[in-house]
């Protein structure tokens, strides 16, 4: 569902591990100064098509405001989830 509430924890080392309720994220620094790459990003299977993905994805928006999300090795599985993503202007795909 749009616009669902979601609380993030953020870490930051060599990698920014992203924790939520009903799953997980990871993310590094980009080739750009300017980027964050998603390397790992995952749904628990119950809580998809609940809009949960995309509040996440505006939350990290939000943390990292002049930042540019960028998903990297995506899974097939995933394409159209990511497509969808990027139609929201909330990731960019390379």
């Amino acid at each position: 569902m749009e616009g669902a509430t979601v609380q993030i924890q953020v870490e930051e080392c060599s990698y920014i591990n992203i924790r939520f309720d009903g799953g997980q994220a990871v993310l590094r620094q980009g080739l750009a100064a300017n980027e964050l790459e998603i390397v790992f990003f995952h749904v628990c299977p119950a809580k998809r098509n609940q809009g949960l993905g995309v509040a996440v994805l505006r939350e990290i928006q939000a943390h990292f405001p002049k930042k540019v999300l960028k998903p990297i090795d995506i899974l097939e599985t995933a394409e159209g989830f990511w497509s969808r993503m990027a139609t929201l202007g909330l990731v960019a795909i390379y």
